[in-house]
């Protein structure tokens, strides 16, 4: 039987479920297997990424299970990648890419170019440099149809801030100072997932950002740590204290689970479950770390 004579629509779905290193080994067995490669899409892979390569400037690319590595920081190197891709695949859908943003040299051009072709739903982004700011939102721009996520490494201008498109995650550990209270909603408002070193909050903020969480129908994900004085405040205001034990439903909380050898209070508020860690009633200064979670709600059918 001739391989090659089976239905075209076939072969192309086929190829869909070849891997990338598979695909290398069939173009170099024949020239049938050769164009056959190189004219059909390659599938969906989970995971990619750009990163700095371990020679000095030079950067890899991981596509599907390759890793295309230590090619020259220029537009050879670049040109290199694009002819190793026409090679292997026409297109290609990849679940997550991440890009390292901080090398000034991989400009928008280059990133373009090593991506053109990529069906991207979650394009991550990791930032340390405000000089590449620009490009990074100008690269978010370039695909409006997959989701963004961004990784900052250093303290962003609040006006910046405020600018940055809806995100899926948005992370500011690396900002050590409390965020401004309006600087605080404004970000869980227009992010799905929210990751904060330290937040300043009253007991009226900490019950809007619940209302926040619960209402909203998308799957939701706030982390930051407060004081344990703080959180100790909310607590005994919702009628939640020392005594309590697990199980037990106070007003519109439900505490979950009490681990004492982990200092872990797990509560429901609604729909939203709290994780509250390295917390202690009798200590005061300690930072308490909260994680505040919640499932999409299905549409009512």
């Amino acid at each position: 039987m001739d391989f090659f004579a089976l239905p075209d629509v076939f072969l192309r779905e086929l190829m869909k479920t070849v891997s990338i290193k598979d695909r290398l080994s069939l173009r170099l067995s024949c020239r049938n297997f050769e164009n056959l490669v190189a004219c059909t899409h390659a599938g969906h892979f989970a995971y990619g990424y750009i990163i700095h390569g371990l020679l000095e400037s030079t950067f890899s690319v991981r596509i599907g299970n390759i890793l295309l590595k230590d090619f020259e920081l220029s537009e050879k190197g670049v040109n290199k990648i694009v002819f190793a891709r026409r090679q292997l695949f026409t297109g290609i859908s990849i679940g997550q890419f991440e890009i390292n943003m901080d090398d000034h040299n991989l400009t928008l051009e280059y990133l373009l170019a090593i991506t053109r072709g990529m069906a991207i739903d979650v394009l991550g982004l990791v930032l340390n440099y405000d000089s590449e700011f620009d490009k990074c939102m100008q690269l978010m721009a370039e695909f409006p149809r997959s989701q963004h996520t961004l990784s900052l490494g250093y303290a962003l201008d609040t006006s910046k801030l405020l600018s940055l498109p809806p995100l899926t995650m948005l992370d500011l550990r690396c900002e050590r100072n409390p965020i401004p209270n309006y600087v605080f909603f404004h970000l869980l408002v227009a992010h799905t997932s929210l990751y904060l070193h330290t937040v300043a909050m009253t007991i009226d903020d900490f019950v809007n950002t619940l209302q926040i969480i619960s209402s909203d129908s998308r799957s939701r994900s706030l982390q930051f740590s407060s004081e344990n004085f703080t959180i100790s405040c909310w607590l005994t205001f919702f009628g939640i204290t020392k005594s309590s034990t697990a199980n037990e439903t106070i007003g519109e909380f439900e505490i979950l689970e009490i681990v004492k050898k982990q200092n872990l209070l797990h509560l429901r508020f609604k729909d939203c479950l709290i994780n509250l860690l390295q917390f202690e009633w009798n200590e005061e200064k300690r930072n308490v770390y909260v994680n505040i979670s919640k499932s999409a709600t299905q549409p009512n059918s």
